[in-house]
């Protein structure tokens, strides 16, 4: 029950930004350490590299920035995957057709630039290997048309995204679409 409440929190803009971050680190080092203790391919070389890149970080913000590592940890790193959890808040939402599940924000100068025009995501998701400033461009040529293809999940700015749910739940916990896949899996099933 308490973990649903969790879950029910943080899919509100308000809980992804406070909460969120937590919940995310959470899952993410549980994940991880499943894999550790599992001896995946691949995750003691990745968990390597990354200690070893964090080295010259902690020495540079603590000897360097004279920042104790915990204030760093909840002023700078925290915020900044808060500030994360803003874009991925909009990312995606549950939809059947693949292409109705990514967003597009269009007016955004400042998150565009921060987030790499990732607001567009639809656009990204559609054509990966165009580069982030040719985004704007491509969208604005097909508006229209991008706007059809992910049916309407379009939000003028993230503004227009916090004042819809900011203290409003954007998806019910669990997902909505696992009794309608499952469904759909026994459908097939049955006429084969």
């Amino acid at each position: 029950r308490s973990l649903r409440w969790i879950l029910s929190v943080n899919n509100t803009l308000l809980g992804r930004l406070t909460i969120g971050p937590l919940v995310s680190m959470v899952g993410f080092w549980g994940s991880e350490a499943k894999g550790l203790l599992a001896n995946e391919p691949g995750v003691r070389n990745a968990w390597g590299h990354h200690l070893i890149g964090l080295v010259p970080v902690i020495v540079l913000v603590t000897q360097v920035g004279g920042l104790d590592f915990w204030v760093y940890a909840l002023v700078v790193a925290y915020p900044a995957m808060s500030l994360l959890m803003l874009r991925t808040f909009a990312e995606h939402r549950a939809h059947e057709a693949p292409e109705g599940r990514s967003v597009i924000v269009e007016f955004c100068p400042v998150f565009s630039l921060l987030f790499l025009n990732n607001n567009l995501h639809l656009v990204h998701h559609a054509h990966p290997r165009v580069s982030w400033y040719q985004l704007p461009t491509l969208y604005r040529s097909r508006r229209e048309e991008w706007q059809k293809r992910n049916d309407g999940y379009v939000y003028p700015s993230y503004l227009a995204l916090v004042r819809q749910y900011f203290l409003t739940p954007k998806e019910p916990v669990p997902h909505p679409l696992i009794g309608v896949q499952d469904a759909d899996s026994k459908a097939v099933n049955r006429d084969a």
